[in-house]
């Protein structure tokens, strides 16, 4: 699956798992009367009535929709929090190095949920774990916006990390399941970066008036609430497909005394033991790594490194996150034309370039364009490697394995 907007509407459709019977004649009965018995065969013969790719979607669009909001949601909580940053450092009166252990707990809020995301989708179903990220994702940000010592901040943070962590491995997860699920799931991380850049225009109008950072956190703690409230009503009804594990026999012939059997291993140790996890793991975690530190810390280095205006800056910082968004439609276009992996490769020529330039250059319009060129380049990457995840692994492990690597 290729990443940006490149799913022709050629795309071919997948069957609708809403099976429909064809009424037959037998329910009035024939011309010779007999009704009752036609109406059994007909019944015995019914057909299933495959729907079209946009009849399904028509159906599923409040569950999509959701899952574009949730990106959206996404976007706000990291947009803004690099924003913040400098506010809860001043608030706390600690140096860089410890403010910077919200980030290491909100993390190591991530890695529980990449290894336990797996055991709460196999009881919960997706749609439960949807359901339990919603609701920690409220509390997570209600115990935040109290602004109690600094000790309990880093504590709360996992909570945070590990709701986000669920809620945007099921995002990613049930539009696959949709016809142009390349499409959905591109506008989904599409709406993630509109979500950053409007994030740090909204913490700069707080700082601009003179409010706490307390606020940004009561603000995310309202849309936190309204996203758990639209989870529900969009899922409710919703009948996730799960995928079954297929029913692999004995390997050779059946009856040959050299038949192994098989070992059946839970989908998170199956999904663990595939190479290519593995390798899209490490790529995700040091492009993530990349992505969040810049948008993290951007601000604070246009700040103070650089001398820049604090408000001003806020909005250089949305240039970032607008570039990542327009990258993500437009370059991911071209990634599909061109080859995931040759442009993967450009794309991490270029990144490395902006950032030595904006490192080196003293000007802040030049890091300022630097900034815009960097999540541009930076935008496709994530969309790209969750695409291929989909198409390289079993349909079974996705739910497992995805969330894996988003978290």
């Amino acid at each position: 699956m290729n990443s940006g907007i490149t799913e022709p509407i050629t795309e071919p459709p997948k069957a609708s798992p809403v099976v429909v019977l064809e009424a037959g004649a037998g329910g009035s009965g024939d011309a010779d009367g007999s009704g009752d018995a036609d109406q059994s065969s007909n019944l015995e013969v019914a057909q299933p009535v495959k729907l079209k790719p946009m009849q399904i979607l028509k159906q599923n669009a409040a569950p999509i929709a959701e899952c574009l909001f949730i990106g959206l949601f996404l976007g706000l909580n990291d947009g803004q929090f690099g924003i913040i940053l400098p506010s809860i450092k001043e608030y706390y009166n600690i140096s860089d190095g410890i403010v910077s252990l919200l980030f290491i707990c909100q993390a190591v809020g991530y890695l529980i949920a990449a290894f336990l995301n797996g055991w709460i989708v196999e009881k919960l179903k997706q749609k439960g774990a949807l359901y339990l990220s919603g609701a920690l994702s409220v509390v997570a940000y209600v115990l935040l916006l109290l602004g109690l010592p600094f000790p309990a901040m880093c504590c709360f943070m996992p909570i945070l990390g590990g709701a986000l962590a669920l809620m945007d491995a099921g995002a990613n997860v049930y539009p696959s399941t949709m016809p142009y699920g390349t499409t959905l799931l591109n506008l989904i991380h599409a709406a993630y970066g509109l979500g950053s850049l409007t994030g740090p225009l909204i913490a700069s109008a707080i700082f601009a008036s003179h409010l706490s950072w307390k606020t940004s956190y009561m603000i995310l703690a309202g849309i936190a609430a309204l996203n758990c409230l639209f989870i529900w009503l969009s899922f409710r009804n919703v009948e996730l497909h799960e995928e079954e594990e297929p029913d692999v026999q004995n390997s050779g012939d059946a009856t040959s005394a050299d038949a192994k059997p098989v070992v059946r291993r839970g989908r998170f140790a199956q999904s663990v033991r595939l190479k290519f996890t593995w390798l899209c793991a490490i790529f995700l975690l040091f492009y993530v790594g990349i992505e969040t530190t810049i948008g993290g810390w951007g601000y604070t280095f246009l700040t103070t490194a650089r001398g820049g205006d604090t408000v001003q800056m806020g909005r250089v910082m949305s240039g970032y996150w607008a570039g990542l968004t327009v990258g993500r439609v437009i370059l991911g276009h071209i990634t599909g034309m061109f080859g995931e992996k040759r442009m993967i490769l450009v794309y991490l020529v270029i990144t490395c370039g902006m950032v030595i330039l904006v490192w080196q250059a003293t000007s802040i319009g030049t890091d300022a364009a630097g900034l815009v060129i960097l999540g541009a380049v930076l935008g496709p990457m994530f969309p790209t490697a969750i695409s291929v995840s989909h198409q390289v692994l079993p349909k079974h492990l996705h739910a497992t394995a995805v969330g894996f690597l988003v978290a």
